[in-house]
């Protein structure tokens, strides 16, 4: 639920929230890609390339809400182009997921030429039709997610004390 993770983020249980979003994210976004990689690739296709055109420009542009708003987009159209119900159903709440998570880590961490690779490598293997590898690459970004999150954490423990 949406509101849950919004609440929950924003009180004493940010850290296991933050946590508990890296894990959700693990096991489904890594099915999404291998799924959608498996799908017709045309609407798919083109709701991910839209949104990591628009990454790029953010990026460019220095613009992290319009970043952050175009990686919302990329990860609702790999969730609904997975092809699978259960898996769209939880578009809005992992779209949450990406802002709290958005709000913890730093601007130049989050729009890194790494992160806006890791994106481009999932576009690549289910424009390809590569399910393994589109797997791999989706797992990837949720890792690179999961350390940005531990970085920044870690500097504001460090700087709470």
């Amino acid at each position: 639920d949406p509101d849950v993770v919004r609440w929950r983020a924003a009180g004493t249980a940010s850290t296991i929230q933050l946590q508990e979003i890296a894990e959700l994210r693990m096991a489904t976004e890594p099915l999404a890609a291998r799924l959608a990689a498996s799908q017709p690739p045309a609407v798919t296709f083109e709701g991910l390339s839209r949104s990591v055109v628009d990454m790029t420009a953010a990026a460019s542009a220095g613009s992290y809400q319009a970043f952050v708003a175009a990686d919302r987009e990329f990860h609702r159209a790999l969730l609904r182009g997975s092809g699978n119900r259960m898996l769209t159903a939880l578009e809005s709440t992992l779209s949450v997921a990406l802002q709290v998570r958005s709000e913890v880590v730093s601007m130049s961490e989050d729009m890194s030429a790494n992160v806006l690779e890791l994106h481009e490598a999932v576009l690549s293997a289910i424009e390809q039709r590569d399910p393994q590898g589109a797997e791999e690459a989706a797992r990837a970004i949720v890792q690179a997610g999961l350390q940005e999150v531990e970085h920044a954490l870690h500097r504001s423990r460090g700087s709470g004390s």
